[in-house]
């Protein structure tokens, strides 16, 4: 996904969702919409929604802006799965991660690397159990080329089975 950042440059970002064939039943059940910063999936047979998104790099207060435009989208099916690169350090009071009836499932693990390790990315549900084992970190590359070759990228995968 291209866009243009805070100084106006272009930049590209990407980040996947998975989701198991058995839950959509017909490509009609399934919608995506584009956001400025990410994409808003709906899934209409199960109720569900998939925001995946990748928040401001700079401004903590811009990141939170972001976050405020897609709430009510967050609201509007039953269940919600809100993923991606928040770009904000895990703290218990920040406000990004503290949404009404949501869920933070990663709260210690490592998923950046280049600078400094950091948990950054993250997975937020509402509306369903699911399975998050803060022991399952995924290995820590011990450098730049090492997280390249792992993973693909400079970010670690955040998994959450529901």
């Amino acid at each position: 996904m291209e866009y243009l950042n805070e100084q106006n440059m272009q930049s590209e970002s990407g980040n996947v969702t998975f989701i198991r064939k058995k839950l959509v039943e017909s490509t009609t059940d399934v919608n995506h919409y584009k956001l400025e910063f990410g994409v808003y999936t709906q899934l209409s047979n199960i109720n569900l929604c998939i925001v995946n998104i990748h928040l401001d790099d700079l401004s903590s207060k811009t990141r939170y802006n972001q976050l405020l435009s897609v709430q009510e989208l967050l609201y509007r099916t039953k269940k919600c799965i809100m993923g991606g690169d928040f770009n904000q350090p895990y703290r218990k009071n920040t406000k990004i991660y503290n949404l009404p009836n949501f869920t933070t499932h990663n709260l210690n693990c490592p998923t950046y690397y280049i600078e400094k390790k950091m948990n950054i990315d993250n997975i937020l549900t509402r509306g369903f159990r699911c399975k998050y084992n803060e022991d399952d970190c995924v290995e820590y590359p011990g450098s730049m080329e090492e997280g390249f070759q792992m993973y693909g990228s400079d970010h670690l995968p955040v998994i959450t089975y529901v």
